[in-house]
């Protein structure tokens, strides 16, 4: 069987107004490589950079709008069965994760190429295999070398943001960091989640420690049941300046699925809400197994069914 990879690309739906998710994509990869990850080494780590053209933003001092992103991790790697999954279509390979086999479609959706550095351990050895991943898909030519390296790596670079995702990108680093940790709530909450770091040439934002100040502060957790199927509702309170809507996500596997703003559903919630620290946007994210069994569907939880299960105010309090 041939694909036509630049009609699987075409086909692919990435909306324009989500810009990040490939580099979400990315760093997802990483915290599961490192989930895989058995061998001993340094402190698990990410670190993502924020790749900005030579301009500087009218108004602001951000240096450039952005261009592309740089993803390294000290995980798995891209070992024979990783590469192989790779550069097959729609594989299976992470569906237990809720993986679709089209994350890095939508790399090549918003971006030129991705330029892929991977040195990882493999029957005792440090391996190198290192490649870019184009609308061509060819594989790498010839087998890996033995890595130079001490350690395992991988880099993952998206480079060249494409229209209509680079006018439409988050410019700052602050609101792209606070983006990826929604976007990747259930590993932040995780006591092993490894180092995160998010930085460009003007600054760097430690993203564990902006999760315990901004997320974790005074979070609560409820569970509750929909007829038979239990699911969990974690209430955060944001106090980013940035954050002016209340909403609620429902995740599975881990990441995302749909958001949905709740002033639609209680109109008391159009203003923000106010403790002791200040004003504060509500976020809800709902997980539960019947969310990770049907990650390919929209699936909406009708919010007169969540007020059945948890009363909204002992969230909120």
């Amino acid at each position: 069987m041939k694909l036509d990879l630049i009609g699987k690309i075409k086909n692919t739906q990435l909306p324009r107004s989500k810009a990040l998710f490939p580099m979400f994509e990315a760093v997802v990869n990483s915290f599961q490589a490192i989930e895989d990850m058995n061998a001993p080494g340094s402190p698990p780590s990410i670190e993502i950079v924020v790749e900005r053209d030579d301009d500087v933003l009218p108004g602001t001092e951000i240096g450039g709008s952005v261009n592309g992103f740089t993803v390294t991790d000290n995980g798995v790697g891209f070992t024979e069965d990783n590469l192989d999954a790779f550069f097959t279509s729609d594989t299976q390979y992470k569906v237990g994760r809720g993986g679709k086999g089209i994350g890095r479609f939508i790399w090549l959706k918003a971006f030129q190429c991705a330029e892929i550095e991977s040195h990882y351990p493999e029957k005792g050895k440090l391996m190198k295999r290192a490649f870019k991943f184009t609308t061509t898909a060819d594989q790498p030519d010839g087998p890996a070398t033995e890595s130079k390296e001490k350690e395992p790596k991988t880099t993952v670079r998206l480079a060249e943001m494409q229209s209509p995702y680079k006018e439409n990108c988050p410019q700052g680093l602050g609101i792209i960091g606070h983006r990826l940790i929604e976007h990747c709530l259930p590993f932040f909450l995780d006591p092993r989640c490894p180092a995160v770091k998010i930085h460009d040439k003007k600054e760097q934002i430690d993203l564990n420690h902006y999760f315990r100040e901004t997320f974790a502060a005074k979070a609560s957790k409820h569970s509750f049941k929909v007829g038979e199927t239990t699911f969990t509702l974690m209430g955060l309170r944001l106090y980013n300046p940035h954050e002016t809507q209340h909403r609620l996500i429902y995740a599975a596997n881990s990441r995302e699925v749909v958001p949905e703003k709740l002033d639609k559903y209680l109109p008391n919630l159009q203003k923000k809400l106010t403790d002791e620290a200040g004003p504060f946007a509500y976020l809800g994210f709902v997980e539960g197994e019947y969310l990770n069994q049907h990650l390919n569907g929209v699936f909406r939880l009708p919010i007169h069914e969540l007020k059945k299960g948890v009363k909204l105010g002992d969230t909120f309090g």
